[in-house]
């Protein structure tokens, strides 16, 4: 999945968890085994609660941050729902 983002303003109301769910039950009639995110820094307790595993980190400097990593999560989806 890539660039799932709720407006500030509508964050905490589970849209972002219905989407995501959504996009795994999705992801799981198709016969996809596994879904991958890379998720900002702040997001990345969100996706664990929803059962993803981290699996790594993409390095994702700023200026400033020169060791800042984006996590990377995995999310099998015969363990999810």
């Amino acid at each position: 999945m890539e660039d799932v983002w709720v407006d500030p303003e509508f964050q905490g109301q589970g849209i972002g968890r219905l989407l995501v769910k959504h996009c795994l039950e999705f992801s799981q009639q198709s016969a996809l085994g596994k879904v991958i995110v890379v998720s900002d820094p702040h997001a990345l307790g969100f996706y664990q609660t929803l059962g993803g595993i981290q699996i790594g980190n993409k390095p994702a400097p700023l200026p400033g941050l020169p060791d800042r990593a984006l996590p990377i999560l995995r999310f099998d989806l015969n363990q999810t729902q």
